[in-house]
């Protein structure tokens, strides 16, 4: 997921003279780990950032538009989402996902 999360990044980031990627990743407060990778690109157009993650959807000129479509079949498959926002200190875009807690090993005790 992080692999192709920074590649699209760095395609994002062609002929840009500000290039910067910044990778996150915490623990929310009920133990799921959430990554964060945002750019300082030019961001994603208004027309495609509600379709983003369907099949065959791309702003690369040579893009399939499969990738972020696999990674969000993968993520929710592991009972986490993905999603993205323009809430970035460098200007671009923003992916952001959840994976939960038991899906990286975690327990759930019960009361």
């Amino acid at each position: 997921m992080i692999l192709n999360l920074v590649i699209n990044a760095a395609d994002a980031l062609r002929g840009c003279d500000d290039r910067r990627i910044r990778l996150q990743a915490w623990r929310t407060a009920t133990g799921d780990a959430t990554f964060a990778v945002e750019d300082s690109g030019p961001g994603l157009p208004p027309k495609l950032r509600h379709d983003v993650f369907a099949p065959f959807q791309s702003t690369k000129t040579d893009g399939v538009g499969i990738g972020l479509a696999l990674c969000r079949t993968i993520i929710e498959g592991h009972g986490g989402r993905i999603w993205c926002d323009d809430d970035t200190e460098l200007g671009g875009a923003r992916f952001l996902f959840t994976v939960p807690h038991t899906a990286i090993g975690g327990t759930t005790h019960a009361a």
